[in-house]
C-alpha cells in the first residue's frame, strides 16, 4: 500500500493524536500527516477565495479524498486549527463583508485604476479574486452589479455622442445616424442607390429647368452636398450653354 493510499484509509477519529510523533521511528504518525496535509490544502483554498468545503479543499491537494475530508472537517480539532489560522470554518451565507467592500471598489467608475491596481489597493491577490468569482453567490452579485452599471452608462454615452455630433464631428454624426436608424453603413448597395437617386434628380432638373445659370447653381449645390456626405456622384451633370 502506498503512502497516499495509507493516508486515505485513516479515519478522522484518529486525529486526536495530532501533534504526536512516533518516537520509536522518529517520524510523524500517519494521522498527523493527514491532518497537516488537509490543513495546508484548506489554507490554500482560503487564500484563493474558496469556501472551506471538502471538494474545494480536495482540489488543492488531490492526494486527499473527499469522503475523508468530509469527516475530518466535521471534527472540533480541525475546526479549531482552521480558526487558529484565521480561516473561517463555517461556509458564509451570501457574501462576506470583505467581498462586499471589494465589489464596491471593483465597480467604482470614479476610480481611474485598472483591475490589477484595484486589487492591489484592496490587498487581494488575483488568485483570490478568481476564487471568489467561482463562488455562485459572489459571481451572481458581481454580474448583476456590472450589468446595472452598463445600463446606467448608456444615457451618459448617448449624451456625449450627441454633443460630439452637434460639434460637427463627422464620425459621431455617422454613428448617431446609424444607431437611430437613419443610416445603415452595412446595407449592401446603399451607396449605389444614393448615386442613382442623385443622378435621376439631376436629369429631372436638366429636363425641366431651362435657365443655364440656374442649372449651374443646382449642380454645384448637389455636388457640394454629395461631397460633404461622402457620397460620390455616378454621373456628373453636363450643363450646356447656348
Amino acid at each position: 500500500m502506498s503512502k497516499e493510499d495509507e493516508l486515505d484509509t485513516i479515519m478522522p477519529s484518529g486525529v486526536a493524536i495530532y501533534g504526536k510523533t512516533n518516537a520509536k521511528k522518529g517520524r510523524k504518525a500517519p494521522e498527523q500527516l493527514l491532518f497537516e496535509r488537509a490543513i495546508n490544502a484548506a489554507w490554500l483554498a482560503h487564500q484563493r477565495g474558496f469556501p472551506i468545503e471538502p471538494q474545494t479543499v480536495y482540489e488543492q491537494d488531490r492526494s486527499l479524498s473527499v469522503p475523508v475530508l468530509t469527516q475530518l472537517l466535521a471534527t472540533p480539532k480541525f475546526r479549531t486549527a482552521l480558526e487558529a489560522r484565521g480561516i473561517p470554518a463555517e461556509v458564509p451565507v451570501g457574501i462576506t463583508a470583505e467581498q462586499a467592500y471589494a465589489l464596491t471598489v471593483m465597480t467604482d467608475q470614479s476610480l481611474a485604476l485598472d483591475p490589477f491596481q484595484r486589487l492591489k489597493k484592496l490587498g487581494i491577490s488575483w488568485a483570490q479574486w478568481q476564487g471568489w468569482l467561482k463562488q455562485p453567490m459572489f459571481a451572481r452579485i458581481y454580474g448583476k452589479t456590472s450589468e446595472d452599471l452598463l445600463k446606467s452608462s448608456v444615457p451618459a454615452a448617448l449624451t456625449a455622442l450627441a454633443n460630439r455630433a452637434q460639434a460637427g464631428n463627422n464620425d459621431a454624426i455617422k454613428y448617431l445616424l446609424a444607431i437611430t436608424g437613419y443610416y445603415d453603413p452595412s446595407a449592401k448597395g446603399q451607396t449605389a442607390e444614393y448615386e442613382r437617386v442623385i443622378s435621376a434628380m439631376i436629369d429631372a432638373v436638366e429636363k425641366h429647368v431651362e435657365d443655364p445659370e440656374a442649372l449651374k447653381k443646382i449642380s454645384t449645390a448637389v455636388s457640394e452636398a454629395a461631397s460633404r456626405w461622402n457620397v460620390p456622384l455616378a454621373v456628373e451633370a453636363e450643363i450646356v450653354e447656348d
